[in-house]
């Protein structure tokens, strides 16, 4: 009885404990499949989640696995290895640790980075050490240049030492002269006084001076009146002895002795006893009055004229050189030649500018032929208007220019000053000539009674 009651309560205590058991695994089956639902609920929020973070065609990539392989190492997920990765580059990049992708994209635009950070690291370094070269060869260049602003400076200062001993030493030699200055105007102080003294008493000689010097001119004027007196009574008497500029038919010199109509030849009266020579020209005209000047003062051409070319004793030979058509020369015609005189040798004296060669331009420089053409038929020229000299020959008077102002060159002064002085000794000539009664001829009357040019 006591057995079967033992396993009786163990058989009971095993259904109770299988019952509670099975209760119990219900309850747990309930609530796992309770909990199963929500697990998988969990697990597809999971997977979708993973899904938003790795694709499956991501998960099977080589970059993938790598970053697994690197996160494993350092025991860490994939995607905390890459955010330590994210904060670690741009803490170095940017140096904020917070940065991402964009704003790093945005400071390097920024920046003016468009290629790689690294190759741009790399040209950046290369500018900077080009830059750092330049900085260096310009800090050389600095140095340089400091070096030799202190070598400058040092030789302006040596400069300005020199200049101010020199001008201390010119600000003595200065006073020196001044102090010389102030005594020599002094000097001359006293000296303008006495010279202003002497100067009232030479103004008071003078004035005596030129008083009695006044009385001198009144009687040398009176004296100058009675000579003049004198000398026109004296002009009067020797008018008969004097050569006349109206009177040219009185040097008629021969006449025309012969024609030879064969060769065109004429004689002359004049022979080698009366010293004339080869090559002289004679004017020939048909009497002693048409030698005489018209009422302006110029001579009739004369009708021809002869050459000398072979010489007798008592006659000569001569060419004809020209003759007027319609009047030729003959027997008994006169010849003159005024510079011609077997027992005289006559004077010239040449002034005026001439037109010798025939231009129609009479010049200085022309007065010497005229000098040369006397010499030639054995007249003398002489310069000074004397008492000895037989005819005054006249050009065209010297054309004096405008005075030239005191800014022109001093060449133009002095031709101008040698110009007047020309046209006062043409005047001066003329003026004296008048008085004296010496004769003046022209060139047209010279040529006329020389050779009949």
């Amino acid at each position: 009885m006591a057995a079967r009651t033992s396993t009786s309560v163990g058989v009971g205590v095993t259904i109770v404990i299988l019952s509670l058991l099975a209760f119990t695994f219900f309850v747990l089956s309930i609530i796992f499949f309770g909990n199963k639902g929500k697990v998988e609920k969990q697990l597809a929020d999971l997977q979708a989640n993973y899904s938003s973070i790795v694709s499956d065609s991501e998960k099977v990539s080589d970059v993938v696995r790598r970053y697994e392989d690197l996160a494993a190492q350092q025991r860490k997920t994939v995607v905390g290895y890459l955010a330590d990765s994210m904060r670690g580059t741009m803490s170095k990049v940017t140096g904020i640790p917070g940065d991402t992708i964009e704003s790093l994209t945005t400071k390097l635009d920024n920046a003016g980075v468009s290629g790689p950070l690294f190759q741009a690291m790399q040209n950046r370094d290369q500018q900077i050490a080009a830059y750092q070269q330049q900085l260096d060869d310009a800090e050389h260049a600095r140095s340089d240049a400091e070096q030799d602003l202190l070598n400058e400076r040092a030789r302006v200062d040596a400069i300005r030492g020199e200049y101010e001993t020199e001008q201390t030493a010119m600000a003595s030699q200065v006073s020196q002269a001044q102090e010389q200055v102030d005594r020599y105007r002094e000097g001359i102080n006293a000296l303008e006084t006495e010279m202003d003294r002497k100067l009232e008493d030479c103004r008071n000689t003078a004035r005596d001076n030129e008083a009695q010097l006044r009385d001198e001119v009144r009687q040398k004027d009176a004296e100058i009146l009675r000579l003049q007196d004198n000398i026109a009574r004296l002009q009067q008497e020797k008018s008969k002895d004097l050569i006349s500029p109206t009177d040219e038919y009185a040097l008629v010199d021969g006449t025309i002795a012969g024609v030879n109509p064969v060769t065109g030849n004429v004689s002359i009266s004049l022979g080698r006893r009366d010293k004339i020579k080869l090559g002289m020209t004679f004017a020939v005209y048909t009497d002693a009055t048409a030698i005489k000047p018209d009422a302006a003062g110029n001579y009739p051409r004369p009708k021809g004229e002869i050459e000398i070319i072979r010489l007798d004793e008592e006659s000569a030979t001569c060419r004809v050189l020209n003759e007027r058509a319609g009047n030729p020369i003959a027997r008994g015609d006169v010849i003159a030649n005024p510079v011609y005189d077997p027992k005289k040798i006559y004077v010239f004296l040449i002034e005026g500018n001439f037109d010798a060669d025939g231009d129609g331009v009479a010049t200085p420089l022309e007065q010497q032929d005229i000098e040369a053409m006397i010499r030639d038929w054995g007249g003398k020229v002489t310069d000074e208007l004397t008492g000895n000299v037989d005819f005054l020959v006249l050009g065209a008077r010297p054309v004096l220019g405008p005075a030239p102002s005191g800014r022109d060159p001093l060449p133009v002064q002095q031709e101008y000053i040698r110009q007047t002085q020309r046209v006062k000794r043409y005047d001066e000539l003329f003026d004296k000539a008048v008085k004296t009664s010496i004769p003046i001829l022209n060139l047209n009357r010279l040529e006329t009674l020389v050779a009949g040019r």
